[in-house]
């Protein structure tokens, strides 16, 4: 193991190739280490990459191979078009048959790879790209123990996937491309270095601070899990700080807010997938067929705790759906999908997954229960509806009832013993009678064997035993009914007055049924009717076992005779005994019968009737109290009853021995295996141990990467919609504009496309275009102006040479009718994925003949207004309400005040308005009241003093009217006239 080759997965996208050049140019030479690299490509892209890189490269550079055994100090690039993942030293190149959505090849898949095989070993380098890929691939490698790196994402040239890396919470390092090679060296080196992390004991007052300042922060009491996992989780917080003391990592908790943050995401479990131990689950889907072919409520409840992502309760939907098939409908189905964790119940509720999540998942499954949506798949409709995700603490919450199933798979081995003392109860009360028990491999129902018999030992599916009376698990109660009491009325009201059958049962429990126990097939008592001194308390530990609490001197007799009736499930009725009970001398004897009833199936009754000794003298009576002579007798008659029930239990014996042989040839069979695998098996356990702790990481590590995933898919879905939308209001306005849209690919097979606008711009329909040319851009072309040729000629090989992106013109056309129309035609290009060269030509025409009539038009009243204000003899301007200034002014304007109009535009409306007379301010700023609230056509006069450029005032008689409103008609800009009186003022 000290030797053990480190393989180092490498994933990168767009400007990868930039990071791997600086990346490769400092790695540390004859090391330990092999590099696998998942760099995004195009599926028909002849790769360079090895060329490139090996120019600066320390260590060897190539190609990787199928099976190709793995060398250290090298670097494999993976080809186009295949998925690489590694199988001990060992590369594997597959196909990517079954997904085809994702990039490839996929990072997350040579990260999970790596993780799998390489446990703590394993370490992880996100580059430069886009999108999230090897974000899931992070926390498998986390989940492991090993050990993760990201790009700086201000150094990557894309920095999409190192921040969806770093997003999850499972980044250990950020870091620039040229340091990664010399710090992954001192990573491997640290353990050496630092030598074992001081010893972390749950006894200690640092160690139970470190859980009350969790519980505080966290409201989650983690001191009821084992501890071996909370200090296994302490000790990876502190080898990823570098830090070697506990009393240190406690203060730095108290100095790092966000450290405590990262140690509640790496003490919670998140690792699931879908139909997670595939056989476990065809077991369970064989068992719960049975069980809903029995129910007579078309009700099926189901509670899936500590659900993580959701993936088990989905995967749970599923095998209902498919057993329900087309009678789903007519059955109510409620899956309670629960979890500590509030980011990953909300990861669930989205119920979209990546593709790698999916790897291993049926594809009849994949096509009939997904759907793709966003490059992600999405649970459909009617199974998420089936799941109901929320925030629940199982150590802490109260149960849902009335189950017909409750999955909880690798939750358990998690929780110490005292913990599990009251988890397996509460499943028991929480599940119906005969309802399903579902855990993991590793797991079992421990000391409960009581409350849950085995369905299937192997994948341990359980049955919940009937008890009887169910009563809340802490603590439990033995549920005994009061007996019938006849109540004597005053009135005669004949309702009140009990029916013969009554008074029969009645008689029959008072007397001759006075004293009976209920028992199931463990022989445990779940009923107790009468007080009853043949049950005794032994002392020790409580139990409900009948041969327990039963009298010594019965115990023989009752075991034989319920071994009896459960085999001929007929009334065994036992022999008299006459025992001391105090002071009183008592006959009694046991009857056990079978008890049916569908509810109530392996459940036995055990009546104690006593009788007089007057009434027993045909009877053989067993005596304990016997002398002398007589106990030879009482020996022999008890040394029959025992050789009766050793004749049954040899019977039962020689029964069970046949099938006990071919069972032990198997088991002979199989110990041989377990016994060369045990060797292994204790080898790795250690490994094994500290792997199982460190997988808590996963549910806290995808946790931060969810949460982004959702927002950022919430995003997305936002702005689809609101795309969606747009395109719907783009068609609308296009097909209301006029717009005509064409789009032309000039790469490969040249396509045309064009809408009806387009052809009806130009008099025509779409078909008889295309009917009369097969070339529609030689055909347009030939229809310019030839006044128009070379500037659209130009305009275009811009765009195809690069020199623009887009451009707008305005030209002439020929029309079907052969007058030539005005059109304005914008057009873009759009390069293509892998040339990066202008593939495609997009762009709208629109006929804007009448809009250059109207322009010029417009034209010839602009010169006939500009030469009247130019030639008037007055002095005129416009004034702008908003900006309480002029903003257009003629020459004779600049005669009378001095001031040019370029001198006018310098000055705020501050120093504007200072150039009138502050005299006439008020009567000014009233005129212009008046004016802004007239009426149209209305005009005003007004006499005033306005500052000559040289200083000096002079006296103006203006006349002013409103110019222009805006669309909700207040006033904008308002015209004047004016004539300068300082010739006429005294």
């Amino acid at each position: 193991m000290k030797n053990e080759m480190i393989i180092v997965g490498v994933g990168a996208s767009a400007g990868g190739l930039e990071a791997l050049q600086a990346f490769v140019k400092y790695l540390p030479v004859k090391t330990n280490i092999a590099y696998l690299v998942a760099q995004h490509l195009s599926p028909t892209y002849k790769s360079l990459m090895v060329d490139l890189l090996s120019k600066d490269s320390t260590i060897s550079i190539q190609e990787a191979h199928h099976q190709e055994q793995i060398k250290p100090n090298t670097m494999y690039i993976c080809p186009p078009n295949k998925n690489i993942i590694i199988e001990g030293n060992q590369i594997l190149l597959i196909d990517p048959k079954q997904l085809t959505y994702g990039p490839k090849p996929s990072i997350n898949l040579l990260f999970e790879s790596i993780a799998s095989n390489k446990g703590s070993k394993s370490i992880g380098i996100i580059l430069s790209g886009t999108g999230s890929d090897g974000s899931r691939g992070v926390r498998a490698i986390k989940a492991e123990g090993g050990f993760t790196i990201a790009q700086q994402p201000q150094s990557a040239k894309y920095d999409g996937m190192p921040n969806s890396a770093i997003n999850t919470g499972n980044i250990d390092l950020i870091l620039d491309a040229e340091v990664m090679g010399s710090e992954i060296v001192e990573i491997l080196k640290y353990p050496n270095k630092a030598g074992s992390i001081s010893n972390i004991n749950e006894k200690t007052q640092v160690y139970r601070n470190i859980l009350t300042k969790l519980q505080r922060n966290k409201k989650i009491d983690f001191s009821l899990y084992k501890s071996s996992t909370i200090q296994r989780r302490i000790e990876r917080r502190m080898a990823a700080l570098k830090i070697t003391n506990l009393n240190d990592y406690s203060d730095y908790i108290i100095k790092e807010d966000k450290e405590l943050d990262s140690l509640f995401k790496d003490i919670l479990i998140g690792v699931t997938s879908f139909f997670r131990d595939e056989y476990a689950f065809e077991a369970l889907e064989t068992t719960l067929k049975e069980r809903i072919a029995l129910k007579t409520e078309k009700t099926i409840r189901i509670w899936t705790p500590g659900c993580s992502t959701g993936e088990e309760a989905y995967s749970i939907a599923i095998l209902i759906s498919e057993i329900l098939e087309n009678s789903i409908p007519d059955y109510k189905i409620q899956i309670f999908a629960t979890d500590i964790d509030e980011d990953a119940t909300a990861f669930a509720r989205a119920a979209r997954y990546p593709e790698s999540a999916l790897i291993n998942v049926d594809k009849k499954y994949i096509k009939k229960y997904f759907t793709i949506k966003n490059d992600e798949y999405e649970v459909i409709k009617p199974i998420r509806d089936m799941c109901i995700f929320s925030r629940h603490d199982i150590t802490n919450d109260p149960a849902f009832m009335r189950l017909d199933l409750i999955s909880c798979r690798n939750l358990l081995i998690y929780f110490t013993s005292e913990l599990q003392q009251r988890i397996f109860p509460m499943f028991h009360y929480s599940l119906n009678d005969n309802g399903i028990l579902f855990l993991g491999k590793s797991e079992s129902v421990g000391g409960f064997n009581h409350h849950f018999k085995i369905i299937d030992k192997k994948w341990k599916i359980y049955e919940a035993a009937y008890l009887g009376q169910k009563s809340a698990p802490n603590p439990v109660k033995i549920f005994i009914p009061k007996p019938y009491k006849k109540e004597h009325k005053e009135n005669n009201d004949q309702s009140n007055i009990p029916t013969i059958s009554q008074m029969m049962v009645e008689h029959i429990q008072r007397h001759i049924m006075p004293m009976c126990v209920v028992v199931n097939d463990s022989f445990d008592m779940i009923f107790i009717k009468g007080k009853n001194p043949y049950l005794v308390h032994p002392e020790g530990e409580i139990t409900q076992n009948i041969f327990k609490n039963i009298r010594s001197e019965l115990n023989i007799e009752l075991r034989s005779a319920l071994h009896k009736c459960k085999k001929e499930s007929n009334l065994v009725k036992s022999q008299f005994y006459k025992l001391s009970i105090g002071k009183e001398i008592r006959y009694v004897r046991m009857l056990i019968a079978p008890l049916d009833n569908v509810m109530s199936n392996n459940l036995f009754m055990i009546c104690f009737q006593e009788e007089e000794s007057d009434n027993l003298k045909s009877y053989n009576i067993i005596n304990n109290d016997l002398n002398s002579n007589e106990e030879n007798e009482h020996l022999k008659l008890e040394l029959e009853r025992t050789k009766e029930h050793l004749q049954t239990v040899i019977e039962e014996l020689e029964t069970s021995n046949e099938e006990m042989q071919s069972l032990n040839e198997e088991l002979q069979s199989s110990n041989e295996e377990l016994q060369s695998s045990n060797e292994e098996l204790e080898t790795t356990n250690e490994e094994l141990q500290s792997t199982n702790e460190e997988l808590q990481t996963a549910y806290t590590e995808m946790r931060a990467m969810y949460e982004e995933r959702e927002k950022d898919t919430q995003r997305i879905s936002e702005i689809k919609e609101h795309l969606e939308n747009s395109n719907s209001r783009l068609k609308t306005v296009l097909e209301s504009s006029g717009f005509g849209v064409f789009d032309y690919g000039i790469i490969g097979q040249q396509s045309v496309y064009i809408d009806e606008n387009w052809a009806k711009i130009f008099g025509y329909t779409k078909d008889e275009i295309f009917n009369l040319t097969d070339n529609l851009v030689e055909w347009f072309e030939k229809r310019i102006h030839e006044e128009d040729i070379e500037h659209r000629t130009r305009s275009y090989e811009d765009i195809l040479l690069g020199k623009k992106e887009n451009y707008q013109i305005e030209i002439r056309v020929k029309n079907k009718n052969d007058e030539y129309i005005w059109i304005r035609c914008f057009t873009i290009g759009i390069k293509d994925e892998y040339t990066k060269n202008i593939g495609r030509i997009l762009g709208t025409i629109s006929d804007i003949s009448d809009e250059k009539v109207k322009e010029e038009i417009l034209q010839r009243k602009k010169s006939y207004i500009d030469s009247i204000m130019h030639t008037s003899l007055n002095g005129m301007y416009i004034f702008d309400f908003n900006e309480n200034k002029n903003i257009y002014i003629n020459p004779q304007y600049t005669n009378f005040t001095g001031y040019t109009f370029e001198e006018l535009k310098k000055l705020n409306s501050k120093e504007f308005l200072k150039l009138y007379h502050p005299d006439e301010l008020d009567s000014l700023f009233e005129h212009i009241n008046q004016v802004k609230n007239s009426k149209e056509g209305e005009v005003f006069e007004l006499k005033y003093r306005f500052k000559h450029k040289n200083g000096h005032y002079i006296w103006c008689f203006s006349r002013d009217a409103v110019l222009k409103r805006d669309d909700n008609g207040n006033p904008v800009e308002m015209i004047g006239t004016f004539i300068d009186l300082s010739n006429y003022q005294e």
